[in-house]
This record gives C-alpha cells, sequence and structure tokens, in this order.
C-alpha cells in the first residue's frame, strides 16, 4: 500500500490561514473569505496553476486595492493586512490551495447554531465560530491601534466576547485555558495540562490533533488545541521581539503574564467547551 504524502504547503496553510479563511464559521462570524471562494475566484482568472500560485502569492504578500479580484469581500473584511510571512511557505501554499479540493461552504455540516451535530462536531464548530469572532475584532483593533491595541482589547473584551458566544452558541461555558496563562483566570488545572501536553506531543509528532470528548453525565466537555501563527507572536513570541510599547502593556495590565516566548506554530493552549446533553 502507497502511503499518500500531504502537500508541503498543507500544514503550513492550516497554520497560518485556516483560522480566518475557514469555512465552517457562520456568516456572521467570518473574517475573511472562505477559501473554497477564494480558489474558485483565482481558477476563473488565472486557470493554469504557475499563474493562479504567483498571483495569489503576491496579493498575500502585498495586498492591494489595485490588485483585489474579490471586491465583495473587501467591502465586507476591508483590505487584508500584508503576512509577513517567507516568499517560499506563502508559494507552497498557494501551489496547495489551488491543488485542493475544499467543501463549499454551504455544504459544512454546520447547521444553525450547531444543535444537531455530534458532540465533537458541534465543540468544532463552537469554537471556530468564537475564534472567528474573537479574530474578527482582534484584527480591527491591530489595525486601528496596533499591536497595543490588540493587548487592550483582549484585556477589555474577550472574555466578554466568549461569554457573548455562550449564549448565542446555546453551551455551558466557552474557556480558553492554557499551561502559560496570560489572565490567570485562563490558568488550565492538572487534568488539563496533561491535554495540552498530549496536543503539544502530537503536533511534535507530525501526528493530525485528537480532539478530547469527556461525558461527564449530564455535559460533555470538548477539548481542542490553540496553536500559534505569525499574527500571535506579535504579543505572544519572545520578548525582545515584541514591541517595547506593546512588551510595556502587557506588562502593565498582565502582572503575572507567562504567556510569552512561543514560536510559530506551538501549542499555546486550549478551547475547553463544556456543552449540556440534549
Amino acid at each position: 500500500m502507497i502511503a499518500v504524502v500531504p502537500h508541503p504547503g498543507e500544514n503550513l496553510f492550516k497554520a497560518y490561514c485556516y483560522s480566518c479563511h475557514n469555512g465552517e464559521a457562520r456568516q456572521d462570524s467570518r473574517i475573511a473569505p472562505p477559501i473554497f471562494a477564494i480558489q474558485r475566484r483565482y481558477k476563473m482568472e488565472y486557470s493554469e496553476m504557475d499563474a493562479f500560485v504567483s498571483a495569489l502569492a503576491e496579493f498575500t504578500l502585498n495586498p492591494s486595492e489595485d490588485s483585489v479580484l474579490m471586491y465583495d469581500a473587501i467591502e465586507k473584511f476591508g483590505l487584508m493586512p500584508p503576512m509577513a510571512y517567507d516568499k517560499s511557505d506563502v508559494l507552497k501554499i498557494a501551489e496547495y490551495i489551488y491543488q485542493a479540493d475544499f467543501i463549499h461552504p454551504g455544504n459544512q455540516s454546520a447547521i444553525g447554531k450547531g444543535e444537531r451535530l455530534q458532540p465533537k462536531q458541534r465543540g468544532k464548530f463552537v469554537a471556530s465560530a468564537t475564534k472567528a469572532n474573537l479574530g474578527q475584532n482582534l484584527m480591527a483593533a491591530i489595525k486601528s491601534k496596533g499591536t497595543k491595541g490588540a493587548i487592550e482589547f483582549c484585556n477589555i473584551h474577550a472574555i466578554s466576547i466568549t461569554d457573548s458566544m455562550r449564549n448565542e452558541m446555546g453551551v455551558e461555558s466557552i474557556q480558553r485555558v492554557s499551561d502559560k496563562a496570560r489572565n490567570p483566570k485562563n490558568t488550565a488545572n492538572k487534568e488539563e495540562i496533561g491535554y495540552i501536553n498530549t496536543f503539544k506531543a502530537q503536533l511534535e509528532n507530525g501526528e493530525d490533533f485528537d480532539v478530547i470528548l469527556n461525558d461527564l453525565g449530564e455535559t460533555f466537555v470538548y477539548y481542542s488545541p490553540i496553536t500559534t501563527n505569525k499574527l500571535c507572536t506579535q504579543c505572544h513570541g519572545a520578548e525582545k521581539s515584541i514591541k517595547p510599547e506593546a512588551l510595556a502593556r502587557i506588562k502593565e495590565l498582565y502582572s503575572e503574564d507567562k504567556a510569552t516566548d512561543y514560536s510559530e506554530n506551538e501549542v499555546r493552549g486550549m478551547w475547553k467547551i463544556v456543552m449540556a446533553k440534549d
């Protein structure tokens, strides 16, 4: 039996692009067009792979209104900020996007607010929608006030947003927990640290993440990993790489901060979603 070797751009796409461009978030929670729509639009303009890859990579690295193909997306989401990734990585991602078979967002398994999904699917749906909501607001804060503004946004609004999503999604609680928390309220307990270490081992071994679902009788508790990308390292990277004004604001707002010294593509914590049984 011949093993299927993943395209080298697949993991890069999942690490750098999926959180903003996935098709599982509801339309009103999206912060960017789903990847299915991007692939389709670029293939309409550039049917040959080389031209597709070149155009998509150039726009990703140097977004400009002059090179926009998806005008409706710009009106809805605004112009994407330039992605400070290595060009070689972006080219691999663009080639993967050209070749991949993405599912149309309308054919995703999520229905309504996720009530009809199986518990693992529902947990994934809730985590994805909450991540998109947080991301949309975070990107707006970065655009208007820079990294310092993003830190202030998280300090004031992040927990309130997850609480509002808890009500909207009809679940018991939504929380992000970590073994190196910025906000002490998000500190993982001993059992949860074990789960985080499991996710870290899966990532280190090149394995697909195996989400965790605990049956507690009246509720399910869903856990899935939170991984870092280049955007995350603006606030969670090595202290010497964080802008001085941003680092000063972190220390001012979070006297017990432990959430620095991360590199790209590391497990920074996990989603914890408690769902009542139907």
